[in-house]
């Protein structure tokens, strides 16, 4: 493609019945797949035939900065530099820099950042608060502690208040929540009640001071993110 640039535009010609928060992480994760790879198997209605375990790595078509040369379950994958990928640097280089990219399987967080204070590791991706102190003690020798910011994820409490009839039987669907709970979460004031009851101050302070709160579904750092929204503190 080159420095050819395309859009996507989506439009809902229909409007849906009522506010539906996550509207846009669905729409975001919806998946741009290769034409020459999928486009028999998607008129099929077998799209999920095409990738499997025993796929050679050479298959498998992607767009990010890494294309997948070994992969051995429970043990590594191994990641190579893709050629193709479009981004580069200021002067012009192309991206990425590295040519190759390890990735252990480890049991968890504890020996992933015991790996790396034995050197048998380059990077720890994430730090626990609890271990953020510690390690920021340490370094200065050999590594360094590189703050980006808030991390990707975002932790949400939800009320559920799907509460689905059939049309025959005129019962709910299981799952379902009972209605005097569904009178509950669908109470503005309730919501705004728990919302008060959340001592974010607390979990503040849990996170060692260096996490942040907000009142969005939203990352801080994208544009949709309404900052601006009441918090009930």
């Amino acid at each position: 493609m080159g420095n050819e640039t395309r859009h996507l535009s989506v439009r809902i010609d229909r409007p849906m019945a009522q506010v539906y928060a996550f509207a846009l992480e669905t729409l975001s994760g919806w998946k741009i797949l290769p034409k020459h790879k999928f486009a028999a198997a998607v008129a099929e209605k077998r799209p999920y035939s095409i990738y499997r375990r025993d796929s050679k790595p050479q298959d498998v078509v992607g767009t990010g900065p890494f294309r997948l040369k070994d992969f051995r379950r429970s043990e590594f994958t191994l990641l190579e530099r893709n050629p193709y990928y479009h981004s580069v640097d200021r002067k012009g280089t192309r991206l990425p820099y590295l040519d190759e990219v390890l990735i252990r399987e480890v049991e968890g967080d504890e020996e992933k950042k015991e790996l790396f204070l034995r050197r048998q590791s380059d990077v720890l991706d994430w730090v626990m608060p609890a271990d953020f102190e510690p390690l920021q003690k340490q370094s200065g020798d050999w590594f360094r502690i590189i703050d980006l910011g808030l991390e990707l994820d975002t932790e949400v409490l939800v009320f559920n208040q799907v509460f689905i009839v059939d049309a025959e039987t005129q019962r709910p669907y299981p799952p379902f929540v009972d209605q005097h709970k569904l009178k509950w979460f669908s109470n503005p004031k309730f919501r705004k009640a728990v919302s008060h009851a959340t001592n974010e101050r607390r979990y503040h302070h849990v996170q060692r001071r260096i996490g942040d709160s907000k009142a969005s579904t939203k990352r801080s750092r994208l544009p949709f993110h309404r900052h601006l929204l009441p918090r009930f503190l």
